[in-house]
């Protein structure tokens, strides 16, 4: 495991310029066959916030504020990093059947794929969080050194998906149903997680929550951007996630490296 994980982290870094700039193409091909190109980055979380907000602040009446913050800017600081994790989670298990006309007409470094596939989500995510901050500070929100957190739980969440998508899109190259069965998954966490909807920690369900590394991430963004940086996560919770986190990833690598030889046979 020790030298599938040294030979991939090798690839990676001595390929890294090319890998970072696959990605920034990535980000701005999505939008290059229309009118309003790389805005459209901003304007798709305008949009799908205002969706939720709709659903969930005018339609089901949520109560405003939530734990003295807007609904909106709360609602959001939970979305942003949302939008992250599910847009990984759907992509990410295809980008190596997706690059099956590269992997097989050249040789390729295949370990920077999926990397390349969470950078350029991470840098979709960036653009996301501009516009999370200027919508935080027109709702009240004022910012503290403890902000700076936010970067902590930003890395934790491009590990942690990073691992995810090391392991799942080895497993989709020789079940592609996998990629079917995760988007499923997709849909179901957004709602068993308090993304849209709050959860008191005197609930008996808050302690089996606490054991999700989504909520650990979604309720660091919220302690980082909303609270001063008060963090609420016991050590325990800090541990639980990178144990899970390096875990996944470390497998997710030696699993990738051991079946790399294989993939052009079945792709």
């Amino acid at each position: 495991m020790i030298q599938a994980i040294r030979s991939v982290f090798r690839e990676c870094w001595n390929d890294r310029k090319r890998m970072l700039a696959i990605s920034a193409y990535n980000l701005s091909f999505q939008n290059n066959q229309t009118k309003l190109k790389l805005l459209w980055t901003i304007l798709n979380p305008i949009l799908q916030a205002g969706t939720y907000w709709f659903a969930y602040y005018v339609g089901l009446r949520v109560t405003s504020p939530i734990q003295g913050v807007p609904y909106l800017a709360w609602m959001l600081t939970g979305l942003v990093p949302w939008f992250f994790i599910s847009a990984v989670m759907t992509s990410g298990p295809l980008c190596i059947v997706s690059a099956r006309a590269i992997i097989k007409n050249m040789s390729y470094p295949m370990g920077t794929i999926p990397v390349s596939t969470v950078c350029t989500e991470l840098l979709s995510h960036l653009c996301y969080m501009l516009v999370l901050v200027v919508i935080q500070l027109f709702s009240g929100v004022r910012y503290g050194i403890g902000v700076l957190w936010v970067f902590y739980y930003m890395a934790a969440a491009f590990f942690l998906m990073l691992g995810y998508t090391f392991f799942f899109s080895t497993i989709t190259v020789f079940v592609r149903d996998t990629a079917k069965l995760l988007q499923a998954v997709v849909r179901l966490l957004f709602f068993i997680t308090p993304i849209c909807w709050s959860l008191a920690p005197d609930n008996p369900l808050y302690g089996v929550m606490q054991w999700n590394p989504l909520f650990y991430i979604i309720n660091g963004y919220r302690d980082s951007m909303l609270y001063h940086g008060v963090i609420t996560a016991p050590l325990w919770q800090h541990i639980w996630f990178w144990a899970v986190t390096l875990a996944v990833l470390l497998i997710g690598i030696w699993l990738h490296w051991k079946l790399r030889d294989y993939f052009v046979d079945d792709l």
